[in-house]
């Protein structure tokens, strides 16, 4: 549920506020979706490992970091 939440809500964000063209916004969702698939297996394993506590903080972490800026740049390209 929250991936699927996550998923919309930048969907919308770059189509309603940041008024991305409608093609170019489905392009930059969709491609996200196939570059990110894969990780879930990476970070599922990596988390058996070492604890999902830890990637779930540095998940967190790194979005905190990120979000701002890549929607800030989808915008000015």
């Amino acid at each position: 549920m929250v991936w699927y939440t996550g998923q919309f809500y930048a969907l919308f964000f770059l189509l309603i506020y940041l008024k991305l063209d409608f093609l170019r916004t489905y392009q930059l969702v969709g491609l996200s979706l196939l570059i990110g698939t894969p990780f879930f297996l990476v970070f599922g394993a990596l988390s058996d490992r070492i604890g999902r506590l830890k990637i779930i903080l540095a998940g967190c972490a790194i979005a905190a970091l990120t979000y701002f800026p890549l929607f800030r740049a989808s915008r000015i390209t």
